[in-house]
């Protein structure tokens, strides 16, 4: 640090932009509030946050779930996942434009942020009108009962487009970690056939499989 070499164990405070050397590796401190830290930041969160819903992407979620499903694995706790996706999203683009297939997916992801899920869930959208749900420490009913929550208040809300009143549903798929699972990648999958199910038997539903 500033050329010092710095003896084991011993406390050092570190001021802005003070580099440490270690090994090979070289670390740059920044200050809480730092213009170049913020800025890090900023461009870190646009690689982890979809621009439209502002909820987490694809590339995020692969990542936090291999992470929360280790994490699950080694404490044997429960780890569910849910899958859904609009229903008849297609019908709306075709109808009125996608302006306002655009505001569906914003408001929808709005609803759920702002009041349906908790501190430690992680809600992402995983591509197009499909998005997930990761809930750690809920066990398979407690996850029903929240996709149900979801289910419900979605087809409730008041979707409005440039005065166009819209129904909006979503289909449903819940998975929760079984012993014989090895990734992430099997709940995925497992929650995802759930949806289909969800989608074949009359959309606006919760299934599991």
């Amino acid at each position: 640090m500033g050329g010092t070499r710095l003896s084991p164990n011993a406390p050092r405070t570190l001021s802005n932009n003070d580099l440490i050397k270690v090994g090979n590796a070289l670390f740059k401190f920044l200050e809480k509030g730092n213009i170049e830290a913020v800025s890090l930041q900023k461009t870190y969160d646009r690689t982890q946050v979809d621009g439209l819903t502002e909820a987490y992407n694809k590339t995020a979620f692969l990542a936090r779930s291999e992470e929360l499903f280790r994490r699950a694995m080694l404490t044997e706790t429960p780890l569910s996942l849910i899958v859904f996706d609009l229903d008849n999203f297609k019908l709306v683009n075709d109808t009125y434009g996608h302006q306002a297939g655009d505001y569906v997916l914003k408001e929808m992801a709005s609803v759920i942020q702002n009041s349906l899920i908790r501190q430690n869930d992680f809600f992402a959208r995983f591509g197009g009108e499909e998005f997930v749900l990761m809930l750690a420490g809920s066990p398979l009913k407690r996850a029903i009962e929240i996709a149900e929550r979801l289910r419900s208040t979605i087809d409730k809300h008041p979707f409005n487009f440039e005065g166009q009143p819209l129904h909006v549903t979503i289909s449903l798929g819940v998975a929760t970690l079984e012993a014989n699972m090895t990734t992430a990648q099997q709940l995925f999958e497992k929650a995802d056939q759930a949806s289909y199910v969800s989608k074949r038997t009359g959309k606006n539903r919760v299934s599991t499989i």
